[in-house]
């Protein structure tokens, strides 16, 4: 599931920024190329509710690396402004996933901007059926 959630992401990322903005889920090899997304999990937490259900809050940090050297703060910040909305709602699975919690901070010229996109899961069992049982008659006739 996490994984969808990161594409669930991307996606939203890619489709309110365009192809200006490299989006990346991976640290590249070759660096990163500015300006651009780098997303990451930060933590995961599974806490079981009543039978087969469980919630998790999965802690994701966008981390944006701004173009500009002359005004890297203010391009973060605007960039912090956009992001509140933009990440408010993500599609998982065809559903809509709200973010929650979010926060922002500038560390060494980067963005740090976090998200929790919590949800509701259910384990699913998957049990063999019983062949087809024939009754029979036991009892004795006296």
């Amino acid at each position: 599931m996490l994984d969808k959630i990161v594409y669930g992401i991307v996606q939203k990322l890619n489709s309110v920024f365009g192809n200006s903005y490299k989006v990346y889920t991976e640290w590249p090899q070759q660096g990163l190329q500015e300006p651009c997304f780098f997303i990451e999990l930060i933590s995961s937490k599974n806490t079981k509710q009543h039978n087969k259900r469980y919630s998790r809050e999965n802690l994701f940090c966008i981390k944006y690396f701004p173009a500009s050297k002359d005004s890297p703060k203010i391009e973060s910040y605007k960039m912090l402004d956009d992001l509140y909305l933009v990440m408010e709602h993500i599609e998982v699975d065809g559903y809509l996933q709200q973010g929650i919690g979010m926060h922002g901070e500038l560390v060494d010229g980067v963005l740090h901007f976090l998200v929790n996109y919590d949800m509701l899961v259910k384990k699913i069992i998957d049990t063999e059926t019983m062949e087809v049982l024939e009754v029979l008659d036991v009892r004795t006739k006296e």
